[in-house]
């Protein structure tokens, strides 16, 4: 009994240790039902941390189109400002939104509004970079990160998104546009919000401009 002492302790506060052999019938009984419970309790830790990375990463999961999302996107550029702050490395901001969405949905119902943003989704994901990071901010906007990027680049893939979505052909909708803000980020930026604010004011601008455009600021 006593060389059960330790492995039941053990039990008791959730681990799990080898059980040792012992000869005496009633004991030998004591000993499998705790080596049962050990196997029993790493099994079901096991499937609770499965089930703990799966509920983390639905969180961070937009679930219409299957894009990261808004906490994701602030966590990504949390990251990207201080890697700039602590090694320099730039990257720049997309800020796009689907033009005249609301009459998209007005006019064709908000299944097909649906259908347009996942297939805004997959046109993004298909057109930028493996390395880039792309996001549904929310609603009808969209979040890119471009990193290791410097402004007439990121310019050029802007203007690549926004003639690719234009000639997209769409269900439904037929023909969608976006307009699209870029901003990039400086060492002198107080924190990682005021590259966005900049990138939404260039989305502002190319509305303005007529929409289906790309501007910088």
């Amino acid at each position: 009994m006593r060389a059960l002492t330790e492995p039941a302790i053990a039990l008791g506060k959730g681990l799990s240790v080898p059980v040792p052999e012992v000869s005496i019938q009633e004991s030998a009984e004591v000993a499998v039902a705790l080596r049962q419970a050990g196997e029993l309790l790493a099994a079901r830790t096991t499937s609770l941390v499965a089930a703990n990375q799966e509920l983390e990463q639905l969180a961070r999961v937009d679930a219409l189109t299957g894009l990261q999302n808004r906490n994701s996107a602030n966590e990504r550029l949390r990251q990207e400002f201080l890697r700039l702050k602590r090694s320099g490395h730039l990257y720049v901001v997309l800020f796009m939104d689907i033009d005249y969405f609301k009459a998209i949905n007005d006019t064709y119902g908000h299944d097909t509004g649906d259908q347009v943003l996942r297939h805004v989704a997959t046109v993004l994901k298909d057109t930028l970079r493996e390395s880039d990071f792309v996001a549904r901010y929310g609603g009808e906007e969209f979040l890119a990160v471009l990193p290791e990027t410097n402004a007439e680049g990121a310019l050029r893939l802007a203007e690549t998104v926004r003639q690719t979505v234009s000639r997209h052909a769409f269900p439904v909708a037929e023909r969608v546009t976006v307009s699209i803000g870029v901003a990039m980020a400086t060492d002198q930026d107080k924190n990682e919000e005021v590259a966005v604010r900049r990138a939404d004011t260039a989305l502002y601008q190319a509305k303005a401009d007529g929409r289906n455009a790309v501007r910088g600021c």
